[in-house]
């Protein structure tokens, strides 16, 4: 889930993987809007604030529409 929800990012702009996917992990550079944004619907890790750097974690029961519903989030946080 952790790689789809990389793809799902990659081309949104304004958005930057910060490191290749290789767990259960996506490390992720926003525009502090989009954070403050996401931050109202999902509960996640400010990784490195003055990077706009997050950390997003999928686990053994993320589902491909868990994924799908942050995507479509971010890509509303960040238009």
């Amino acid at each position: 889930m952790a790689t789809l929800l990389a793809e799902g990012l990659k081309d949104l702009p304004d958005v930057r993987i910060s490191y290749p996917v290789q767990a259960n992990a996506v490390f992720v550079e926003l525009p502090a809007a989009a954070v403050r944004r996401l931050h109202e619907q999902f509960h996640f890790y400010d990784w490195d604030i003055g990077r706009g750097q997050v950390r997003w974690m999928t686990s053994f029961d993320t589902t491909a529409e868990d994924v799908i519903r942050l995507i479509e989030a971010t890509r509303t946080s960040v238009a």
